[in-house]
């Protein structure tokens, strides 16, 4: 291997190390300073549309900011249900809801 191509393959690794270095740098800085989102950061309040004869079962965290919270009390109450929620943006996205007869209804 000629002398000069050496030079060059040593050199460019030794950007690479320079830049890969800086990187770290940074993301360390970042996150010391605080710029990154904070981990249990408060969300506020956040009022769930639910009947009085319910209870929250269960929360599960899902994806990102995603959770589910599980309701549990008298079916004809409405509270064998799940919702949605968006700690993000604080508010209820969706509702999963069991109809009546649904265990009967042939799978697709």
């Amino acid at each position: 291997m000629p002398v000069r191509a050496l030079k060059a393959l040593v050199i460019g690794m030794a950007v690479i190390i320079v830049v890969g270095f800086v990187i770290v740098v940074a993301t360390i800085a970042q996150r010391l300073t605080g710029f990154a989102r904070e981990e249990g950061a408060p969300i506020g309040d956040i009022a769930l549309p639910m009947p009085e004869a319910c209870s929250m079962a269960d929360v599960t965290q899902l994806d990102g900011d995603l959770v589910a919270v599980r309701l549990e009390g008298p079916r004809w109450e409405g509270c064998a249900s799940i919702l949605l929620i968006d700690l993000e943006a604080g508010t209820v996205v969706g509702r999963l809801q069991a109809e009546e007869g649904a265990a009967d209804a042939p799978a697709n």
